[in-house]
């Protein structure tokens, strides 16, 4: 592990109490007996260990808009699939006890609860449709380029490290540092800090050719803004104002079970005045254990787990969908809290 004096930026934002202002979701993947329609937000795949995951801008996962095929591929490089769908649900009572909902499905329920980016912190927690469009992306970091970056940035301020040496072929910053969204527009009522990264000059600002670097997650992660503002919710209750920073990530060599593991980390925050009382944090997903017809679900309350797996010993394909054979999988998810307040 290289060590450099990088200090992480640490901000605070000036949000209303939801009842859980940040979440930590976990997404477990485990083998078993083994260790649309419209324009659809951009999208970009987790796919550093046994899992290739599409996640969109937006929030949605694992489906293919386009060719409505499920694109959650377990083991990777592997065309059968452990999920079709999934997204993140949260909702909550006023003070009048009507229902704020923000949830998405399949990305078919016109107009979609969620859009790309950031809200405004003026309490109108507002976005305009260019903005939205603006922040159309998911970034895909990878920790090897991190540590390169520490690692030329900690030799150009050793007097006893010379750089051709160490670099002889010379050191170039990735071009996705340059656009890693750790800056809100302040000009348009953003917040001043987005995504997290490293100060390593400390002046508050972003730059990685002043040594800062995006601060990631995993081996691998992704990262994305969404927000349930930009238009009226489809068939569910009124919006709420939520900011949701998302960063899925995974963990490569660690064993069978971080190699067949994805974690995502959510950060939600309410951007709007209205509070809201007995509000649930939870996950919509689709199983699709390779072929759908014949899975079955179940959980476990006392570790927040819900699972899907083969009814028989033998998965066999149907339609479109290759089945997983003799030895098919069992996929769960599990939800752990990370910091709940203000």
């Amino acid at each position: 592990m290289i060590r450099a004096s990088q200090t992480p930026v640490v901000w605070s934002s000036r949000t209303k109490p939801l009842a859980m202002k940040t979440n930590r979701l976990f997404m477990l993947a485990l083998l078993a007996n083994n260790t649309s329609a419209g324009q659809s937000p951009s999208f970009a795949h987790l796919q550093a260990n046994n899992i290739r995951a599409r996640f969109y801008a937006h929030g949605l996962i694992g489906k293919d808009t386009i060719t409505g095929d499920a694109d959650f591929s377990v083991p990777y490089g592997a065309n059968t699939h452990a999920l079709y769908a999934a997204a993140l649900w949260i909702a909550g009572l006023d003070a009048n006890d009507s229902i704020h909902l923000a949830q998405l499905k399949y990305d078919q329920e016109f107009p979609l609860d969620y859009s790309p980016g950031p809200l405004t912190t003026d309490g109108t927690a507002s976005i305009s449709s260019a903005t939205s469009a603006t922040w159309d992306q998911v970034w895909s970091v990878n920790s090897v380029d991190v540590a390169m970056h520490h690692a030329y940035c900690a030799c150009l301020n050793d007097p006893g490290c010379d750089v051709a040496v160490e670099f002889p072929g010379g050191y170039f910053i990735p071009p996705y540092f340059a656009t890693w969204p750790a800056i809100g527009d302040i000009g348009a009522l953003q917040a001043q800090y987005l995504a997290p990264f490293s100060d390593f000059d400390g002046d508050g600002d972003y730059d990685p050719a002043n040594c800062d670097n995006p601060c990631i997650m995993g081996d691998q992660a992704l990262f994305f803004i969404f927000n349930d503002k930009l238009t009226a919710h489809s068939t569910t209750g009124l919006p709420i104002g939520v900011e949701i920073h998302a960063m899925p990530y995974a963990y490569v060599g660690r064993g069978p079970a971080l190699d067949q593991t994805i974690f995502i980390k959510y950060r939600i925050i309410n951007r709007g005045t209205t509070e809201l009382h007995d509000t649930y944090i939870g996950f919509f997903n689709d199983f699709d254990i390779g072929n759908s017809s014949d899975d079955y679900v179940g959980t476990d309350v006392a570790r927040n787990l819900w699972y899907g797996y083969n009814g028989d010993s033998l998965d066999q394909p149907s339609g479109r969908a290759i089945g997983d054979g003799a030895r098919p999988l069992a996929f769960g998810f599990a939800i752990a809290p990370d910091e709940v307040g203000n």
